[in-house]
């Protein structure tokens, strides 16, 4: 069964990459790829807004070393994110494939985001929607407060406020905590309850 479940995955990946390449194809002239790679370079390695672990390791940086890390950084966050999203697809599954795909999805989106470097208030609908699809609800606490990025606009030189934008995390990482906690108690209980009845 297993070895279907991974030829089934391994057609859906190549029928997938086909069809971008073909949709890529009436686009194509020599420098379509150099300049989707220049673009790509510029948001993950030149464009900083409310972002999380990127702003921590970048002010460990100046601070340890004295120096913008800044260019240094993306590559590694990348990395963190690609195996944080393999890590979740080749965790234990359990016997709810459709709730398990929305939290991978909801959990594989919110790594990105942690990770990236630029993360706009309206990058918070996506984990929004899919939230509802599971038990988890940080999605919606951060939705909250990931508005607190506007501020950077009010001043007369748009500049960012790093202790907003601390705030900011730290209480969607205090809520994912909360509701870490919250679920395993509520398993518990519902594996006592089952034992005793």
């Amino acid at each position: 069964l297993k070895k279907w479940a991974w030829k089934k995955s391994l057609i859906f990946g190549a029928a997938s990459g086909l069809m971008v390449v073909i949709s890529f194809l009436p686009f194509y002239n020599p420098l379509f790829f150099n300049n989707l790679q220049n673009s790509l370079g510029l948001y993950f390695k030149k464009f900083e807004f409310n972002a999380s672990l990127y702003y921590i390791v970048r002010e460990y940086g100046f601070w340890s070393k004295g120096y913008n890390w800044g260019p240094l950084i993306p590559p590694y966050l990348n990395g963190i994110v690609i195996l944080g999203i393999v890590g979740l697809f080749f965790s234990k599954k359990s016997v709810q494939p459709t709730t398990d795909f929305f939290k991978n999805c909801l959990w594989a989106f919110s790594i990105y985001l942690f990770c990236a470097t630029t993360v706009h208030p309206w990058y918070g609908a996506f984990p929004v929607f899919l939230c509802l699809f599971t038990h988890w609800r940080f999605p919606i606490v951060w939705s909250y407060f990931i508005f607190l990025s506007y501020v950077h606009y009010s001043y007369p030189q748009p500049t960012e406020n790093y202790w907003l934008i601390g705030v900011e995390y730290l209480a969607v990482l205090m809520y994912i905590i909360f509701e870490a906690k919250s679920y395993k108690i509520r398993q518990f209980r519902r594996l006592l309850s089952s034992l005793l009845t």
